[in-house]
């Protein structure tokens, strides 16, 4: 059966998540910069800041200020990252995508 044809949409078929994102791979492949990968806010898309660890006391659970070192931070709207387990995830699932 032929996809219908929207103009400049596409017409995604799968309602799972990461054969969705096989059947746009090859169109949206050439515009991401690995490099830039994991460094916005994922509440609101802002880039990301290095933040000191002294300056996030606080905002983050006490066991995750005393179990990582590298902190980032979202200057809008002050969302804390940290390397932890979450964004290992992220990463083997961005490797199997």
């Amino acid at each position: 059966m032929q996809k219908p044809s929207f103009g400049n949409c596409v017409y995604i078929e799968s309602n799972n998540v990461i054969d969705q994102l096989a059947e746009i791979k090859n169109i949206i492949e050439p515009h991401i910069d690995k490099n830039t990968m994991m460094k916005r806010c994922i509440k609101c898309n802002t880039l990301l800041s290095n933040a000191k660890k002294d300056d996030i006391e606080g905002l983050v659970p006490e066991f995750i200020f005393h179990k990582y070192d590298t902190f980032k931070i979202c200057p809008l709207c002050m969302k804390v990252f940290w390397n932890g387990s979450h964004a290992e995830h992220m990463r083997k699932w961005i490797k199997t995508i």
